[in-house]
């Protein structure tokens, strides 16, 4: 059983990736939920810990909105996501996802994603 083990987690280690912030806004950081004109800029770091060097595609709630250059391996990029926010004067959250783009003879792919609860103050 420990073959097993150790022989599912080798190809997991291959396309590691992390991805910072978890949480972004909300009511335990008010000042980066509200925006007075409706738009936010969320910063997005992301980093591959795989053994090469990996593309991502970015999506906001399931929505692809563009791709990385390959990211080197421990290496690291942040993104500039621009959030345009639907309604005023509500809470409104929005899922930012990186997932791995496979190379040629790979056949899973590593998402991880940002919360951004986020506010529209208008007066």
């Amino acid at each position: 059983m420990r073959v097993l083990s150790l022989l599912l987690l080798v190809p997991s280690l291959v396309l590691a990736h992390s991805q910072t912030p978890t949480v972004y806004g909300g009511k335990d950081d008010p000042v980066n939920a509200i925006s007075l004109d409706g738009e936010k800029i969320i910063p997005v770091t992301v980093n591959t810990l795989g053994q090469r060097p990996v593309s991502y595609e970015i999506t906001i709630n399931g929505e692809f909105v563009g791709e990385t250059e390959q990211i080197g391996n421990n290496s690291y990029v942040t993104l500039p996501i621009r959030i345009e926010i639907e309604e005023p004067n509500k809470a409104v959250e929005y899922e930012i996802c990186s997932i791995s783009i496979p190379q040629d003879g790979e056949t899973y792919r590593t998402r991880i994603c940002t919360i951004a609860q986020l506010y529209w103050k208008l007066k």
